[in-house]
């Protein structure tokens, strides 16, 4: 298990408009690694969020390996959202309670964030 951290996971606001947030993946993606004190399996562990060959339900259920870390995630992310895109994470965090009895994964809210960015055809994100 991966829980030997070198510091706190922080990430800057989710931005509000799209053309900031590949900017904030990077900055994330970043943030993660640096935290984790092996980097670069957590780089190539994040990475898999925007790997379209892996399926959003097995993002749904974190290896216990990584659950250190993405506990860290899921929670800097529903810290750091707000507006639309808060009640997107309470909506799926409340499913993932009711139907499943677990917490959901920061990795999923991540590609539910990334997933949001991607369809969003106007300039903001909700």
């Amino acid at each position: 298990m991966y829980s030997e951290f070198n510091s706190t996971l922080t990430f800057a606001p989710i931005p509000d408009h799209r053309s900031k947030f590949k900017h904030w993946k990077d900055l994330l993606r970043t943030e993660v690694t640096s935290c984790s004190k092996v980097s670069k399996d957590a780089y190539r562990w994040i990475l898999r969020v925007e790997d379209n060959t892996i399926s959003d339900d097995s993002l749904k259920v974190c290896k216990r390996k990584w659950d250190p870390l993405d506990a860290k995630i899921r929670t800097v992310l529903t810290k750091v959202s707000q507006g639309e895109i808060r009640t997107m994470f309470e909506l799926l965090t409340e499913e993932e309670h009711v139907r499943h009895r677990r917490q959901i994964s920061g990795a999923y809210m991540l590609l539910s964030l990334i997933h949001t960015s991607a369809h969003t055809r106007q300039a903001e994100i909700p």
